[in-house]
């Protein structure tokens, strides 16, 4: 491996753009990649892992290399590396939480089973769990359907910060050891600003809109009701907004089920190819062709006339039959 990171793949240049990364942290993070790889084979074990971020072997970290390892050999390459450490340092609290309520949720059906809890518990501390959190934590399942959601999952560690204090130190000490604590925050406060910016943009959009939509409305309201009674009989202002709302609610609708229509019949002709259907629809068509004939000057009135009177006895004819 030579002294230059290797040129960013699609992954690490996602993880780049998404994270804020420059070339001088990729160089940064290669060095420190480079040094902890000691069989120089370009790849990075659990082992080589936790002797950087300074731990022991635990779940996290196992789960992380699960996630990241897209070979699924228990080896992180360097754009595997830098897609997992930029990750897991840039969870805030509750995400740490959801990461580790992933963990845990073995079936992933949104649950944890109260046995998967104490086992894994016991593997996070090494044995090392005192019998009043054992008691302490089968008190926790609120509604008693014998499993835990993650609104009980956040509780205990409300109540039981040193249940899940493994995670959250792998992830101080994995800050630490690569581009630096301060870096990880600032970086994690900054991507907050930009994303509290858009929202907050994006709400001040959805209130003047709103604003210009009450606007039309109390408009409309005044029209239909006249100056005089808008003015002189207020308490009615409402009855009239809301027939209003019902028949913006009915158009929206109409409307909606019209493209719903309209997609429907390109599928059908994509799937069913030109054809037309039994002899309506060719009927149909027939006179689609003879409007728009007429309307071009192809067609005069007289001989329309003489058609359709052809068309009406053929038509009597075959009930007749």
């Amino acid at each position: 491996m030579g002294n230059r990171p290797p040129a960013p793949d699609q992954r690490m240049q996602e993880t780049m753009d998404l994270f804020g990364l420059t070339e001088k942290h990729i160089a940064k993070l290669w060095k420190i990649f480079r040094s902890y790889d000691k069989d120089k084979s370009g790849t990075m074990d659990t082992k080589e892992f936790y002797e950087l971020v300074h731990e022991r072997p635990s779940v996290f970290a196992d789960s992380i290399f699960e996630i990241i390892d897209v070979e699924n050999d228990g080896q992180l390459d360097f754009s595997e590396f830098v897609k997992a450490v930029a990750m897991y340092c840039m969870f805030g609290k509750v995400d740490i939480l959801k990461f580790c309520f992933y963990i845990f949720d073995k079936d992933k059906n949104g649950y944890i089973e109260e046995d998967e809890l104490h086992a894994l518990v016991q593997m996070l501390h090494h044995n090392a769990m005192n019998s009043n959190l054992k008691m302490s934590l089968e008190k926790l399942d609120n509604n008693r359907d014998g499993r835990i959601d993650f609104g009980e999952f956040q509780a205990m560690n409300r109540m039981y910060p040193q249940v899940l204090f493994p995670a959250f130190r792998m992830q101080s000490n994995m800050m630490m050891y690569t581009l630096g604590t301060n870096f990880w925050m600032n970086r994690r406060n900054q991507l907050e600003k930009k994303r509290m910016a858009v929202v907050k943009k994006a709400n001040k959009m959805k209130a003047v809109e709103e604003k210009r939509i009450r606007a039309l409305q109390e408009r409309e309201v005044k029209r239909r009701m006249g100056a005089f009674r808008y003015y002189a009989m207020p308490w009615q202002r409402a009855k009239y907004g809301a027939a209003i709302k019902n028949k913006q609610k009915k158009k929206v609708r109409g409307k909606a089920d019209r493209d719903t229509l309209r997609k429907q019949k390109k599928k059908d002709k994509k799937a069913f190819g030109n054809d037309e259907g039994g002899d309506g629809a060719k009927r149909d068509k027939e006179k689609r062709d003879k409007r728009r004939r007429k309307k071009d000057g192809t067609v005069s009135e007289k001989t329309d006339r003489r058609e359709r009177k052809k068309e009406r006895a053929k038509r009597q004819k075959a009930n007749r039959d």
